[in-house]
């Protein structure tokens, strides 16, 4: 007969307390769209007691093995990110302007409700653990399956608040649908994608060719996530992008988890959901930050050793439907992890017929979609299109300079934010990257300790590349796929030389193959201590030069809202 386990006192009052500060602050928000008591009591009953069982359970199974000599450095991530979270939101409270942060504090009405059920959840999750422990609750493979993974969603919950945090202060811009900021922001186009996530039926603009069925995807998660809202599809717009950012991090965890050990893992993610690629994507609505958590989960399902058609054939799918051209990308990883030509070909064909239908509904429900399918449409995307052939070689060497530089250094170590106005027109900041000939080429920059930092991640990734071509001298088994990540870096470079806007736009895909390449190169050395350290050292640096550059972006922005 299996033992039952004791209940825990102070598994259960960290996981109490623990579950009533997250309940005030998700409360706070929610109060936003349930204005009745009786609603914020449901929402409380319901929120506190799956925080607390929740959180009790993991603590129950973690506390008796926890070893600082083993798990310290990985704690010290997790702070680290909560910490970067908290100056975030420490950040935007700076800007009242843009940032308020009574949005997600309880009114003084409903305070009373509140602290005298949180009181009361001690007595029923109490006796509710009880009764839970005596059924053997403890030993349930689902929960043995969270405590394994708890650090990559802790890290994922961290870069949660920080995308929401930057989402909601930038949120400002979006609210009157007849102001147009697209293009303001490293030429992202958040009020038309807020249009396409969350407008009324009848006021959608036209979806492009390029995202072939991206209304089907988008849409109904919106509507979805709005019915815990209320109704708020505005909100929901920003839950679903912030919360794909923070998937983002969670994918790359678990994903370099099966090559390296969990610390080594967690600085790595943690490094991409801190990168500015991820920073600018996580917050401003675009299609970008969902094709980084397709392509990252396309490599998760190939390193499970999932590679049958059945697989392959829906995720490639998922990563069509968002933007066309990533599609290209499952196509290098495939054929580097199973080098077979004709099942190569079913894929690429099955992708794009299975695409083609869903472009064809896509069109019969939403008229404004433009089919891939259509040659005019697809032709239209020319205006956006840089003829390297025809243009004054001067011009086509500062865009490669200028992609060059994104892809090695602005994509992870932010720059000094580049904001022009009256040099290209602009009435409100337009941050770019590179704008060339107004009169002159402007590209951004770095100065000071962004400068130092800068220099040594391109050090970092020189290494990489060297510690990759000693590997593939010396012998070219194992490296399929780091040679496919470098592939695509490199496919990416080749396609926004022709076509595109600013490149900070495309960034989020390939920021996650770089980082993956050289965290593969650096692999040997991941159970080092004295690397781990450095690692953590190194992800802190990041952070605070990347916390610089957002509030930099704040201070230029602020002083044009009314």
């Amino acid at each position: 007969m299996k033992k039952t386990l004791k209940f825990s006192k102070p598994s259960f009052f960290v996981a109490w307390l623990a579950g009533s500060l997250v309940t005030y602050f998700v409360l706070g928000f929610l109060k936003n769209f349930y204005t009745d008591l009786f609603s914020l009591a449901v929402w409380e009953i319901i929120l506190q007691t799956g925080y607390v069982l929740i959180g009790y359970f993991l603590l129950r199974g973690i506390f008796p093995r926890f070893r600082f000599a083993e798990h310290g450095l990985i704690t010290l991530g997790l702070l680290l990110a909560f910490g970067f979270g908290g100056a975030v939101i420490g950040l935007c409270t700076q800007f009242s302007r843009l940032f308020d942060l009574s949005l997600f504090l309880m009114p003084t009405p409903a305070l009373p409700l509140w602290f005298g059920l949180v009181l009361a959840s001690a007595l029923w999750t109490g006796l509710l653990i009880e009764w839970m422990h005596k059924r053997g609750f403890d030993s349930n493979p689902y929960l043995d399956s969270l405590r394994v993974h708890l650090p990559g969603l802790l890290l994922a919950a961290a870069f949660f608040v920080v995308y929401f945090s930057l989402a909601v202060a930038y949120s400002i811009f979006l609210r009157d649908p007849s102001k147009n900021f697209d293009d303001n922001f490293y030429d992202t186009d958040p009020t038309s994608w807020m249009n396409r996530f969350a407008a009324p039926f009848d006021s959608l603009i036209e979806m492009r060719p390029v995202h072939p069925f991206a209304y089907l995807l988008f849409r109904p998660t919106v509507w979805f996530l709005s019915l815990f809202l209320h109704g708020d599809r505005f909100y929901a717009a920003l839950m679903l992008n912030a919360g794909v950012g923070a998937l983002c991090v969670f994918l790359a965890w678990t994903l370099l988890k099966r090559w390296t050990n969990p610390v080594y893992a967690l600085l790595c993610a943690a490094l991409l959901g801190a990168s500015a690629a991820h920073l600018i994507l996580g917050t401003f609505l675009e299609t970008y930050i969902y094709s980084a958590a397709a392509l990252i989960l396309f490599l998760f399902l190939l390193q499970r050793g999932n590679r049958s058609l059945a697989v392959t054939i829906p995720a490639g799918l998922l990563v069509f439907g968002i933007t066309i051209s990533n599609f290209l990308q499952t196509c290098v990883y495939l054929v580097f992890h199973e080098p077979k030509i004709f099942k190569t070909a079913k894929y690429i064909a099955a992708v794009i017929a299975l695409g083609a239908a869903l472009a064809y509904v896509q069109v019969s429900i939403f008229p404004t979609s433009q089919p891939f399918y259509n040659i005019s449409d697809m032709l239209s995307e020319r205006r956006y299109s840089f003829d390297i052939f025809t243009t004054p070689i001067r011009q086509t060497l500062g865009r490669g300079y200028s992609l060059y530089r994104t892809i090695m250094l602005y994509s992870t170590v932010a720059p000094r934010p580049l904001a022009l106005t009256d040099e290209i027109g602009c009435q409100f900041p337009c941050f770019k990257t590179y704008k060339p000939h107004y009169p002159r080429n402007i590209i951004t920059s770095y100065s000071g300790f962004g400068s130092w930092l800068a220099r040594f991640w391109f050090i970092l990734e020189v290494t990489a590349l060297a510690v990759f071509l000693w590997k593939l001298f010396k012998s070219r088994s194992g490296l399929a796929l780091q040679s496919a990540l470098l592939v695509c870096v490199f496919f990416n470079f080749l396609l926004h030389m022709g076509y595109g806007d600013d490149p900070m736009l495309y960034s989020p895909d390939w920021t996650y193959a770089v980082i993956f390449f050289v965290a593969l190169s650096f692999q040997g050395l991941a159970d080092k201590k004295w690397f781990q350290a450095a690692g953590l050292v190194f992800l802190a640096a990041v952070m605070v030069n990347n916390w610089i550059f957002l509030r930099s972006m704040f201070t230029i922005v602020s002083p044009y809202l009314q």
